[in-house]
Formats: C-alpha cells, structure tokens, sequence
C-alpha cells in the first residue's frame, strides 16, 4: 500500500521551461541586462543588516508603500507575494475553487488554466479572434457564459499585443459581479496599463512582476493593484509569512534603481522592433505585433524543424506550436544574441548578423552553417541593411560604413556594392584600404574562434 495523491493528479506532467546549456537561451522571456553592479552592492549591504533569526514583516509594509508610492496607487489596495504566479493562485483561492468558474481568452499564459486545475477552479477557455484582440464577440459570449474570474493577459503571452484599454473597460463593466484580473507582467515594454480601471471599478485586479521591468527574475517577486477589499480577501488566503526578508529587501533596492531599470527597458525595447524588423523581411514569414519582450512569427517552413536546427546551433527558442500552430516565440536578448536575417535572390542561402559583428552564412533549406566572418575590429556591429550580392553561393556581405566581408566573390563587386550604400565613389586611399591582404577573419564550422 501507497498513499494516493487526488484523483488525475499524475496525469497531469509537471510545469517546466525546457532549458539547455546553449549560447543564447532566448526562450523564457527573461530580462538579459542585470540591474547594474550598484544594485548589488546596497542589496548586499542591506543583507548584511536584516535579522534573519526572526521572521519578515508580515504585512511588507515597507516594500508596500514604496511600491505604491511608485505606481501612484494606495497601499491598502497594493499586495505582494513570490512572484506573479502567486498571486494568481491567492486570487483564484479567493474567487475561485470548487462548483466556481474562470475565464480565459486563448492563446494566452499557459500558467492562468494550470492555475484552475490546481485550485479545483472550473476551467472555460474561448477562442480570441484571429489577429488576437479581444472584441464585442468574445466579451459577450464570456458575459452570457458567466464567470466569477475572468483573467485578461496584456500585454498578451505569446501573441505579444495588448488589449486597447476601452475594451477591457467594456469586459469589466459588462461582468460587474466577476474579478477581472489583467496580468501585466510585460506592461513596462509597451501598451496601456488597465490600472486607472481599478479606482472606479471595484472588480479589476492588476497583476505585474518584478521579473522583467527590474531584471528580477530570480527575486521571484510580483505584485496587485486592488481594490482594498479584494486585498483584504487576498490577506485571508496567504500563507502566514509568505514572502521572505531577503524577497522584501532586493525589492526595496530595486525600486531605488528604477531610473536603471528604465534604461534597460529601453535597450531591449530596441531589440524587440530590431527583431521585428528583420523577421518581416523575411519572404512567407508571419510576424505578429509585439508590446512586450518577445516576438510571435510563423515561419515559412517547418516550426519543429527550425527549433531543432537553432538549438543545434546554440540558439533556444520557444516552440509555441501547441498552441499557435507552427510558431516559435524569441525573447528579445542582449545584443550579440539578437540576430537580423537575410535570403538569397534565389532563397538557397541565409545570412544572420550578430551584434558583436560576428556574420554567419547558412544554407537555407538545412540550417547548415556554412560559415562565419568577424570584422577585422571584433566587437563593432554590421548593420542590419548588410545584404547579399553577387550570384547564389558566391556570397559577399557589406556594411554601411563601407566594411567589406566576404565569402569567395568578386571584391571589386562587393566594394562596388559598399559604394552604391554609401551613396558615393570610392577614393583612391578607401580602395587600397579596402584591399588589405588579411581583410577579415573567417571561422568555418567545426574551427575554435
């Protein structure tokens, strides 16, 4: 004899994000700049002070009030927990359970029905349109579908866009008697926020993370914006002591380096529109729009396929195809791991140029590197408007600043082509230099760098 967990509890596989050892793991929407080495030190300084022989502040009244200070909304209506995650599960222990319902509007965040299951939360899924933005239509089937919870993902996880504002306004006032939960866990990268739906309307809860606008995922630290009524219901189901001294004192620091952690949301803003810009100009690609950290594309070929072949190749990405078919989700990541893309006239070859300089040729039908080129000064970026020319597999790759690499080609075709960008004749002086006997450096598969 053996004890017996709940029933179908073993039929259910354990929530994991795949990781590998691999160069750029682009595939869990982490933030890929830490706060910067000052955050460090007053966090360990602010360690070295806490008594840890004695448990937290249970009420977190400190970290509460410097966050709603920082938001601009009361403390009695701000609550924190470990991470986002946990405060979906306290307010589906609130609102949901058993013989009570939940809404979710799907593609979304796997994590809001695996949420039900865990918390015996009747669970009803309705399809969003097709371009994924909730409309009249769906509202009004969740309305008649009726639900005590009803979670609203914006920006969306892994479409990438936001709810307009008005039409979550529309959700909250045509299901008055149901919480209206808006997880905006990427609303730091871009959208409207529902949070000034919160003060006039006593049903919404906004739920974000500390994971991604201050670079904390390891912290585990999330929050609510609420009415101080539904705190009051979230205080009833917490564990006693839930969040750690150590959760409340990074948190504490963060949100005196908030002018650092804006910084970094600019640079991977940056890197997000880089990746949407290159992957729309990519032929057949479909690439949806993005106000988050990621972006959603449907390749023209084989989404299973690809995946492979980027790992294979270091590069993790996210295989969303079980719930948007054929489509993988990329993170956008520090500079050398985002790539811009580029085919061939005759679409035989793909070429990927990396921020730290390095340009890559492969073979477009099987993802076999064929090749790597470093500029001659390591560390400086090609530019994305980098181009093929010449015929099929005789390859050169030129930057705006008249920087040639180049596989076996034509120089004289290539340095003609650098011309053309930079819209004049080249001196005399620029074609000796553009002729040196070593003008870059190649890499082939299988060399060492």
């Amino acid at each position: 004899m053996s004890p017996q967990p709940r029933p179908g509890l073993r039929e259910v596989d354990p929530y994991v994000s795949p990781q590998f050892d691999v160069a750029a793991r682009l595939n869990t929407n982490e933030c890929p700049h830490p706060l910067p080495q000052g955050f460090f030190d007053e966090l360990a300084e602010t360690v070295r002070q806490l008594p840890l022989h004695r448990y937290p502040d249970s009420q977190m009244t400190r970290l509460r009030e410097d966050l709603a200070a920082s938001v601009d909304h009361p403390v009695d209506g701000t609550w924190v927990a470990n991470g986002s995650n946990e405060i979906l599960t306290e307010l589906l222990l609130a609102y949901g359970g058993p013989r009570r319902r939940a809404i979710t509007f799907e593609p979304t965040y796997l994590l809001h029905s695996r949420l039900c299951w865990l918390t015996h939360t009747e669970h009803v899924a309705l399809r969003l349109p097709s371009d994924f933005v909730l409309d009249g239509r769906a509202i009004e089937t969740a309305a008649q579908t009726g639900a005590d919870v009803v979670f609203v993902c914006s920006p969306n996880n892994p479409t990438g866009n936001t709810q307009p504002l008005e039409v979550v306004r529309t959700l909250v006032e045509r299901l008055p008697d149901a919480l209206i939960v808006v997880d905006e866990a990427y609303v730091e990268f871009g959208g409207r926020s529902a949070l000034p739906l919160v003060s006039t309307h006593h049903n919404v809860a906004v739920v974000r993370t500390f994971s991604k606008a201050f670079a904390l995922a390891g912290a585990r630290l999330g929050y609510a914006l609420v009415n101080p009524d539904v705190l009051g219901d979230l205080q009833r189901v917490r564990l006693p002591y839930h969040t750690s001294s150590l959760t409340q004192a990074a948190g504490i620091v963060a949100l005196r380096h908030r002018p650092q952690a804006i910084a970094i949301l600019d640079a991977v803003r940056i890197q997000r529109d880089r990746i949407l810009a290159a992957l729309r100009d990519v032929e057949g690609m479909t690439v949806y729009p993005s106000d988050a950290n990621f972006v959603l594309f449907v390749p023209p070929g084989d989404a299973a396929a690809l995946w492979r072949g980027l790992l294979d190749r270091g590069v993790l990405v996210r295989d969303m195809t079980s719930v948007v078919p054929n489509s993988l989700r990329v993170t956008a990541g520090a500079g050398a791991a985002v790539l811009w893309l580029n085919y061939s006239d005759d679409g035989e070859l793909l070429v990927s140029g990396a921020e730290d300089g390095a340009v890559s040729l492969w073979d477009a039908g099987t993802l076999d590197l064929l090749g790597t080129v470093y500029p001659p000064t390591r560390g400086k970026p090609v530019p994305a408007g980098a181009q093929f020319i010449g015929d099929s597999h005789d390859v050169a790759i030129a930057s705006y600043d008249g920087a040639v690499y180049r596989w076996e080609t034509d120089l004289g075709q290539a340095i003609a082509f650098a011309c053309q960008m930079a819209g004049r004749d080249l001196t005399q002086q620029e074609w000796e230099e553009f002729l040196p006997a070593q003008p870059y450096q190649s890499v082939c598969p299988g060399q060492s760098e």
